[in-house]
């Protein structure tokens, strides 16, 4: 009897130790890209004065550096011409440019590259028309070795736990039922919902009809701000102020971009996210909530 317990204690260590690495992993790969979508932006900010500058030099020095720090590919392709490229000859060194300048969003997912597993961050570099239009990007491929050596430091540490005694299987299923308890019985007050949309500003997360997703700090900062009174609509230059309210750089193209960014997250969750953000054309933007009076419950 003791040992069937123990059997079924044991079994349950390595279910949690499973479940934790694969919970930890989806948070770092997470981090991992908001940091390097914001070392990104910043560069592609850099990028654009300094090619009509012709300061090559200070681009190939700063590219080097993020390629010191874990990027595999930095490139800089303007007018569908690779006029910047460093590696770091480990993952793929071919990154031809890409075709359809003019449709490029900004965008960072992982995916594969002829065997490596890297993250592509993608910024497109504008003209400086009234009407900006893409006429180039900034493009980094990150290898993050980094989320690799994290989790096998987390799954050493859980075979321990697992390897222990009866006391400590115990403990581990102490901690299964407190975490399931955490993710499904958030304590009140830490929620605040507005119909089927749900954010929680402790915790940085957002849930559409219990679909729970993370958005960029950004992505977050500009839902938490629309979601702040539900029907209204906002002007380019009240989200400027409400999303980046240090930048003296920031203008409606990074709205227009933030809100693109956001709908399609959004949409992992809602058929037509542009129903949930809805563009109010030469006004701005205003939420309305999935399956809900608007003015009930503001976040």
């Amino acid at each position: 009897m003791l040992l069937a317990a123990a059997v079924l204690l044991l079994g349950l260590a390595i279910g949690y130790v499973i479940l934790d690495i694969s919970g930890h992993r989806r948070q770092l790969e997470a981090d991992y890209r908001i940091a390097n979508e914001a070392l990104v932006l910043t560069f592609s900010r850099a990028a654009r004065p300094a090619l009509i500058r012709g300061e090559t030099e200070f681009l190939e020095s700063a590219a080097r550096m993020i390629v010191a720090g874990g990027a595999a590919v930095v490139q800089i392709v303007l007018g569908g011409e690779v006029v910047l490229l460093e590696t770091s000859g480990d993952p793929p060194t071919d990154c031809p440019a890409l075709a359809g300048i003019a449709e490029l969003e900004p965008s960072a997912a992982y995916d594969r590259f002829e065997g490596y597993r890297l993250l592509d961050v993608l910024r497109p570099l504008y003209s400086s028309n009234p009407d900006p239009v893409p006429v180039g990007y900034v493009r980094v491929l990150f290898d993050p070795a980094i989320v690799a050596g994290q989790l096998r430091m987390r799954a050493l540490a859980g075979a321990g736990v697992a390897a222990g005694s009866v006391g400590a299987l115990l403990g581990a299923l102490w901690l299964v039922l407190a975490r399931i308890c955490r993710r499904t019985l958030p304590s009140e007050g830490d929620w605040r919902t507005c119909g089927g949309l749900a954010v929680s500003r402790s915790r940085k997360l957002v849930r559409v009809f219990d679909v729970e997703m993370t958005l960029t700090p950004k992505q977050f900062a500009l839902l938490v701000h629309l979601a702040s009174e539900p029907g209204r609509v906002f002007s380019d230059a009240e989200l400027i102020e409400a999303v980046w309210p240090n930048s003296v750089y920031a203008n409606s193209s990074d709205v227009k971009q933030c809100i693109y960014t956001l709908r399609k997250r959004l949409g992992e969750a809602v058929a037509d996210p542009h129903a949930l953000v809805e563009t109010v054309t030469g006004y701005g933007y205003r939420l309305t909530p999935p399956g809900s009076d608007q003015r009930l419950n503001p976040i």
